[in-house]
Order: structure tokens, then C-alpha cells, then sequence
């Protein structure tokens, strides 16, 4: 359980020409391809489109599987944020989740995006979806950065960018956005999934180039996992980060196992204020070799989703937000699976779970 996240990086593929110039989220970007050409009279059938390639749990690169999107509204909604304590959002890399009416009507007005840390060059189409489209519906996103696409840690190739390259690509995102304000600079710096899980310092020099260029945000010092190194691992970032004052917890651990160490742990070694900004109920989770760490169990996931307000609402001095993984598993293949909606797009256990517990939290 203590590798538990496996955060897909893909964001949906582009919709088929065919049906693009219906698509709310094309309008709205202002990137819908032309219209197809009038068929012939004996038309010959269109060449279905390439699905856009995404990183899979294990480092292999395989197509995005086209998703049951449930019906979407004619034009986007904006959504009327729900006034929680603590603050929930969703953590999400799925643009498309803004416009299902099922989540709009939840409140959510926050939502986390994990990229790649020099997305806004390799991946910038995508990147500006997403934070368009949450900006579109009025949602406060939370970017935060994560290896490149080529990483295959703990294997090779992992490789953390220099300081410089980091900084570059910092800004240039910063230029073109100006208006996203919370910012995680390094995606679960702790887990061996990252060139940083054994380079505490050099993470702490990336937090110290956000707040140095990003003035007036609000930046997640340190975004980890409640794994063994924790302690030792937050021990050594606290020497070179400057005045850290907001810290991330990943606690899939905690909520699924339904205990408290590692949560109560954070709250010792750190001062001041905690978000869990990546937490949920596991609905199933295969290791790389094939063990089943958590079986398919979606009764199981919505107890998980109980407890996760349990914790939280256990330190209401400290952990004042909650980001929830995810709304709805990205891929078939994928294997790990927090998914509010089953990837059919029906709602799971989970779902009434969430809605009562939000009811409780105004």
C-alpha cells in the first residue's frame, strides 16, 4: 500500500472531427477542427482517430480507451461552489468531468491537475484544456508538477531537471498563466515513482523558485506520500526551504486501512497548515507484478471515502482542504482505481457517500 499512487497523466483525445463542432469544450477553447467534407454518394467510411497516447501505471505508453461520457449539457455550467469545512475538491485529469452534470451539482470548486513539469512545452494543448475549461466553470485549479513523460522511475531513465530548467519552464507556465494561484511544485516528491524521492533538498529548491516567482499564490511546500520515509524525507527538505507555511498529504494509506498513522505523523513534523491534496476510496489496486493490494471492492472504497472525512475532520486546526481521487478511473487497463463513477460513467457507492458527507460539512 505504500506505492498506492499511480496517477494516470493522460488527459481525454480530442474529439472526432465528426463530432467536434458540437462539443462544448472545443467551442468554448475555440479549437474545433472544420467541419467533414458532404460525402459522396457512395461514401467510404472515415479512418477511426488515433486516441492521444498516455503514460500508464507500470512507465509503458498505450492509447487513452474512448469513455462512456455521461450526457453533457448543451454549453458549460458554471459551477455554484459549495461552502465546506474543510474546503473538498476533486483531483482530476479528465477535462470532460467539468461538464457532467452529476459532478456540477456536488459543488466541488476545486480540482487538482498533475502534469508534467514541462508540460508547457510538450504537452501545452492539453494543459491549456484543462485549465481552461476549470477556469471556464469558475474552478480554482491546483497544478501540480510531476516527472516528464520519458521518466520511468525507479528505473531508468529518472532524472530530475537541473534548477535552471526547472525555473525556465516554471515561468514560462507562470507568463502564460498568471491567473492559476496554487501551485504544488513537485507531484508525491517522496515516492520512488519520482527522480526526487531520494533528493529532499533539491525539491525544497523548486518550492523556493515558486513562491520566488509565483507572488501573492498560494504554493504547497512539500506534496507526499504517508510512506516510511516520510519523517526522514521532510527532516532534510525543511533545512533549505524557505519559511514553508502549506504542506500536502497524500493519505491513501490512512483512509484505506483505516487508521491514522501516517496522517498523525504529518501533523507532527510539519508546522502550519495541511491539505490532503490527493486522498480517496480505493475501489481496486494491482501491484506492477500482479498482486491484487486491493481487490475489487466498491463497498469497501465508499467506507474509505467515510473515514477520509473522519480524518480530516479530526484536525480541523490543520487540515483545512481535501482533494479527492478520482471522479472516474481513466483508463480500462489502469490499475488503480479511486473512481467516484465507475469508468461506464454509473455511480458507485461512493457517490451517496460523498453526497452526505458535504451535506454535513457546510
Amino acid at each position: 500500500m505504500r506505492s498506492l499512487l499511480i496517477a494516470s497523466l493522460a488527459l481525454l483525445a480530442v474529439p472526432a472531427a465528426a463530432g467536434a463542432q458540437s462539443d462544448p469544450l472545443c467551442q468554448l477553447l475555440n479549437n474545433c477542427p472544420p467541419p467533414p467534407p458532404q460525402p459522396s454518394p457512395e461514401p467510404s467510411p472515415a479512418p477511426s482517430p488515433s486516441p492521444s497516447p498516455t503514460p500508464t501505471p507500470d512507465g509503458s505508453t498505450r492509447p487513452v480507451d474512448p469513455q462512456p461520457t455521461p450526457g453533457q449539457p448543451s454549453q458549460l455550467v458554471a459551477i455554484r461552489k459549495r461552502k465546506t469545512k474543510p474546503i473538498v475538491g476533486i483531483s482530476d485529469q479528465n477535462p470532460f468531468t467539468f461538464s457532467d452534470p452529476t459532478f456540477g451539482a456536488l459543488g466541488l470548486g476545486y480540482a487538482r491537475l498533475i502534469t508534467p513539469w514541462n508540460s508547457i512545452r510538450t504537452r501545452p494543448a492539453e494543459l491549456d484544456r484543462w485549465l481552461r475549461t476549470a477556469r471556464a466553470v469558475g474552478i480554482e485549479p491546483l497544478v501540480s508538477f510531476n516527472h516528464s513523460e520519458t521518466d520511468k522511475c525507479p528505473a531508468r531513465p529518472c532524472k530530475a531537471p537541473s534548477l535552471g530548467a526547472y525555473t525556465k519552464a516554471f515561468k514560462a507556465f507562470r507568463k502564460k498563466y498568471p491567473w492559476v494561484k496554487v501551485i504544488s511544485p513537485w507531484n508525491e516528491a517522496n515516492h520512488q515513482s519520482q527522480p526526487l524521492a531520494k533528493k529532499p533538498k533539491l525539491a525544497a529548491r523548486y518550492y523556493n523558485v515558486v513562491r520566488a516567482n509565483c507572488r501573492g499564490c498560494k504554493v504547497v511546500a512539500a506534496d507526499v506520500l504517508d510512506s516510511t520515509n516520510l519523517a526522514k524525507w521532510l527532516k532534510t527538505f525543511k533545512r533549505t526551504a524557505k519559511k514553508p507555511r502549506l504542506w500536502g498529504l497524500h493519505n491513501y494509506t490512512d483512509t484505506n486501512r483505516f487508521r491514522a498513522t501516517g496522517t498523525a505523523a504529518m501533523v507532527k513534523l510539519v508546522k502550519g497548515e495541511i491539505w490532503l491534496t490527493e486522498t480517496g476510496g480505493v475501489v481496486s489496486f494491482t501491484t506492477a507484478d500482479g498482486r491484487p493490494a486491493l481487490p475489487y471492492n466498491e463497498a469497501r472504497a465508499a467506507r474509505s471515502i467515510k473515514y477520509m472525512f473522519t480524518l480530516a475532520r479530526r484536525y480541523p486546526k490543520r487540515i483545512k482542504r481535501l482533494y479527492i481521487y478520482q471522479w472516474r478511473k481513466n483508463n480500462s487497463f489502469d490499475r488503480f482505481d479511486a473512481g467516484i463513477l465507475g469508468f461506464d460513467g454509473k455511480p458507485r457507492p461512493s457517490l451517496a457517500v460523498l453526497q452526505k458527507e458535504l451535506s454535513k460539512t457546510r
